[in-house]
């Protein structure tokens, strides 16, 4: 039996698929394979950041065991989740699109998330992790699931490797004339009101950046590189976004930034891009009925190419990742 995939309707989301990386430890993709096969008690949870390289991996998964791969479209209900219910193994991606930040909003994701819990069907569920961090929080989705697995992020040599594969016009990498002033972003877990979540902060890259070690010149590449996988966040397809957007002739690591880096956000437009990171892509009515002034937001945004809007469905750029994660998390925004 080959694997089914149920496609109708998506497109390719820019930044994704990310080639052969696969964003899991080992470990890990044995426990989403073991659960596919009906090997180990489900269902499980994969979790990973917009542009990872999840859906390619879970597609991957999902034929390699002869599993159907489902992947919701937003508004999607709770129907499209039963429906998907048989007797094979289910990998069903894209959960997020189950709820809205509204009154009401969680009907379809519960009653979802209690047909995963009470089937007997193998079933993987893959999430944008910035919404399960809300939805646990807020609904205890994490508790109807037996196990969670979360996607690892790529180092500067993997980055190296494909990125340097992949692309044959490449630019010379010169070293900055200075590096005073540049920080990375530096995500790590801290507790919130009893739960870990996930924080961006800002560290200044001394490893990187810092004085070169004694009678040794540090190779450009690797400080671009390092400097790339610390903006990034080590996700490959932001990192992609992000190397397509500032490459040029010489490339210095200076150069390497988000999109809408700097951008001055009023609290409206705060949440609209909380929403975005946490969805991944919004179809319009959806972001008109949470966001005040959605309009205003959208239209500032999208100067900034930080969101794209095509055939009402608005998607966040996969460089302006960072930015979102970055200006969000400084506001508390879940």
């Amino acid at each position: 039996m080959t694997g089914q995939r149920d496609r109708a309707a998506v497109d390719d989301d820019a930044g994704d698929p990310v080639g052969e990386f696969a964003p899991l430890h080992e470990e890990d993709a044995a426990t989403v394979e073991g659960t596919i096969r009906g090997e180990r008690a489900g269902p499980l949870a994969v979790c990973g950041p917009p542009y990872g390289g999840r859906h390619d991996l879970l597609e991957r998964l999902a034929d390699a065991a002869g599993a159907t791969y489902r992947r919701l479209d937003p508004g999607a209900d709770a129907a499209a989740v039963r429906d998907a219910l048989g007797d094979g193994p289910l990998v069903v991606d894209d959960c997020h699109h189950l709820y809205e930040r509204r009154i009401g909003g969680f009907d379809d994701l519960d009653a979802a998330v209690r047909a995963l819990a009470a089937t007997e069907t193998p079933v993987v569920a893959g999430w944008n992790s910035y919404a399960w961090t809300y939805l646990a929080h807020v609904r205890d989705v994490d508790r109807a699931f037996a196990a969670r697995v979360e996607a690892a992020p790529a180092s500067a040599s993997d980055l190296a490797d494909l990125l340097l594969d992949r692309y044959e016009d490449l630019p010379t990498f010169a070293a900055d004339r200075t590096a005073d002033g540049i920080v990375t972003t530096r995500r790590v877990s801290a507790t919130l009101r009893g739960r870990t979540v996930g924080v961006s902060i800002p560290v200044p890259n001394r490893r990187v950046l810092g004085p070169r070690p004694e009678g040794r010149e540090v190779d450009p590449t690797d400080v671009v590189f390092e400097r790339l996988a610390a903006v990034s966040m080590g996700n490959v397809g932001v990192a992609t976004a992000i190397w397509e957007a500032t490459r040029r002739d010489e490339l210095r690591p200076s150069d390497v930034g988000p999109a809408g880096d700097g951008l001055d956000l009023d609290r409206e437009t705060a949440f609209c891009l909380r929403v975005l990171l946490s969805k991944e892509r919004v179809a319009r009515p959806e972001l008109d009925r949470l966001v005040d002034h959605a309009t205003r937001a959208l239209a500032r945004l999208r100067r900034a190419d930080v969101v794209t809007v095509d055939e009402g469905i608005v998607r966040l750029a996969p460089a302006a990742v960072p930015t979102a994660a970055r200006e969000t998390d400084r506001r508390g925004l879940q």
